[in-house]
This record gives structure tokens, sequence and C-alpha cells, in this order.
């Protein structure tokens, strides 16, 4: 179901016959300004507006009719699946096809200390990939990665064969191992370190890049 939502001047029509103390002011951003600041202000003046805040995805099935300005802070992807009808509306990952919809004009810092009450893993796949050219064979994977308070590591996947005659192997942790399969696919895992007695800042892994390498034919590549 699309998501609709009520122009400014409707909402303002719809209350013209109310108490006009509840014509909420539109809020005003100061350029580079970080969200905690605009966050703490916001909360001493406290305006007449509605923020949803999510460390991850936010997702909202059902409809939100607001007498005011809708503010909405993600860590994630936001999605919500009913009507939504407010004087404006702005968010930190754009809506599609929603044009009242603004981008949050906020600055997100990072965390001060690390937060995670216990390690978190998660992973990036790439599609399959043809394997090298005849006579060549993969060979392994060139890195730049940083790994702060936690760790990176590939792991590879191999296939050969077609529609219901697939054949798979994996994963593994050298893709020399996949060198009879038609095609690979690499995964690339992050763990996350959980915090220390201390409070350590935050400085979780990240992989700036990644080089497959395959050598027969001519130089490794």
């Amino acid at each position: 179901q699309p998501l609709e939502v009520e122009s400014g001047e409707s909402w303002q029509a719809r209350l013209a016959l109310a108490d006009p103390a509840r014509l909420a002011p539109a809020p005003e951003f100061t350029p580079g300004a970080s969200l905690t600041r605009f966050l703490a202000e916001a909360e001493a003046d406290d305006p007449p507006w509605t923020v949803l805040i999510a460390g991850g995805d936010l997702w909202i099935e059902g409809d939100l009719d607001l007498d005011g300005p809708l503010l909405i802070v993600a860590g994630g992807r936001v999605r919500i699946t009913g009507e939504v009808r407010a004087s404006e509306i702005w968010s930190s990952e754009s809506l599609s096809g929603v044009l009242p919809a603004r981008q949050l004009p906020l600055r997100m810092e990072p965390p001060e200390f690390n937060p995670l009450a216990g390690p978190v893993l998660y992973a990036l796949s790439s599609s399959w990939l043809p394997a090298p050219p005849e006579g060549g064979r993969w060979s392994g994977a060139r890195t730049v990665a940083h790994f702060g308070h936690g760790r990176v590591w590939l792991e590879y996947q191999g296939q050969s064969g077609r529609g219901t005659q697939v054949t798979e192997y994996g994963p593994v942790d050298d893709p020399r191992f996949l060198a009879d399969f038609d095609r690979l696919r690499f995964t690339v895992w992050f763990e996350l370190s959980a915090a220390g007695p201390r409070r350590e800042p935050w400085d979780p892994p990240y992989l700036d890049r990644l080089d497959l390498l395959w050598q027969g034919g001519g130089p490794a590549r």
C-alpha cells in the first residue's frame, strides 16, 4: 500500500477551526548541527512535534495521524505501510515516492563509546562470479581492512551446473579449493566486539578494498 501524506496546506486548513495553540511551528535546523544537539534543544523547548527514533530499521504497519511535524531518525531503513497525516515529514532516510518527505539535515555522530552488550556478527555476499578465463585459477584475495574492536574475514562458495543440476560447495576459507567450479561467490564477515569493562571507544571494523586474484595464462590479476 503506497504511503499517502497530507500536505501542509491541507493540515493547516483542517486545524483552522481548532485551538490555535495546536498549530505546531515547523522545525528549524542549524546548518551542520548534530542530531544529539538538536534533540537536546528540542527536549528542552518541548515543541509539539512527533519524533520517532530507531537504532536499526524502523517499520510501521499502520496509520499515523499527527497534529504537527513528524521527524524520523533511524540507523537503518524506514518503511511505513499505512497513511501518514502530518504538517510535514523529515526523515533520516529518503522515503521513495513521497514528495513531502524531506531529508533530515542533521549530522549523525558515531557513538562516543562501544554501546554493545554482546558481539554482533553480520555479512555481505557478492553475486556469483564467473571463473577466470580458460587456464586461470583463483589464487586468493587482497584486502585493505581495519579490524578495530572486531574481526574481518572472507569465505568462499563454488557452484557448477545449471537448472536442477546445480552443485555447490563451501564455504571454504581459500578460493583455491574451488578451482574446479564454474562460479564463485565470496562473503565478507564482520564481527563487532562488545565493550570491555572500561567502556572502550567506538572502533568498529570496516573494509576499504577487496581484490580477488587469479593466476594462469599470464600474471596474477
